[in-house]
């Protein structure tokens, strides 16, 4: 990916939503190199995230199945931000799901390109 034509700088972030954090997380662990910052939403809360050594932003729902909130309140590392959102439940950011919420899903966008903004800082994906 990182030899895409979109691709104009050195550093790539990636996004992944329940079980795609799974797979950004189980690629970078595999392949350190693969990402410079990873976004999680709702998935991913039984990793160790302390053993990253990249910044990672994790987004869970208050009131998820999949994601208990007690998993995810003991998440922690020193390159790690959590927000969990009381209100939400998993797929609040998916606004064709019936879990949609607007408000904390704007947030969450928000946060996350803040965050990418100031972990990659150099180039970005196009398009």
């Amino acid at each position: 990916f990182r030899h895409h034509p979109a691709v104009t700088g050195a550093k790539v972030g990636v996004i992944g939503f329940s079980m795609g954090t799974d797979v950004a997380l189980e690629l970078n662990r595999r392949v350190p190199e693969a990402f410079s910052a990873i976004v999680l939403f709702y998935g991913g809360s039984w990793y160790d995230l302390s053993k990253f050594p990249l910044p990672i932003m994790g987004h869970f729902a208050g009131n998820d199945e999949y994601e208990p909130v007690n998993q995810v309140q003991a998440l922690h590392g020193d390159n790690v931000t959590i927000h969990v959102y009381p209100d939400a439940r998993h797929w609040f950011f998916e606004d064709d799901r019936p879990e949609f919420n607007a408000r904390d899903a704007a947030l969450a966008w928000d946060r996350t390109l803040a965050f990418l903004s100031g972990s990659l800082s150099v180039g970005r994906v196009a398009g």
